[in-house]
């Protein structure tokens, strides 16, 4: 759902803002899920950055803030981890 919608944004479709809540649920539904997993974490955080740079980009800053600190707080927990995971997933590739 994030390469879709990038496209949708790069495009200038309006579509492209409830694409990126749509990814940010399944994300976050997987997330709570597996809360051990930060595979899911990971994906949330960028679909919630993807949607908060959306939104800057609409003039929205407010909720792009918001949104980008949901993001921050979501994968904090992991980075303060004694053992983190590794800085880069493979699936990164797949986000861009």
């Amino acid at each position: 759902l994030n390469r879709l919608a990038v496209l949708l944004a790069s495009a200038g479709d309006v579509t492209a803002e409830a694409v990126y809540k749509q990814g940010v649920e399944a994300c976050a539904r997987l997330t709570k899920q597996f809360p051990d997993e930060f595979v899911y974490a990971y994906f949330e955080t960028k679909m919630r950055q993807g949607l908060a740079r959306y939104l800057a980009d609409a003039g929205r800053r407010p909720e792009a803030l918001a949104e980008a600190e949901r993001a921050s707080a979501i994968i904090r927990p992991y980075a303060d981890k004694k053992d983190p995971p590794p800085p880069s997933l493979p699936l990164d590739d797949q986000l861009r």
